[in-house]
């Protein structure tokens, strides 16, 4: 069975469309930094609706 992540681009966070504008890139920063720590491992997410 196929199981999104981050990693495999089957998941991702919503862009921010018309207020991108409104996001201070310091913030973005921060949110690339937690996907990108996601993905390595170095953050867990656990779900009750993730596969066991």
């Amino acid at each position: 069975p196929y199981v999104g992540t981050l990693e495999n681009g089957g998941v991702a966070l919503a862009p921010f469309h018309d207020q991108d504008k409104n996001v201070p890139d310091e913030l973005k920063s921060e949110l690339e930094t937690i996907k990108a720590d996601i993905i390595a491992g170095k953050i867990t997410v656990e779900s009750e609706a993730s596969p066991k």
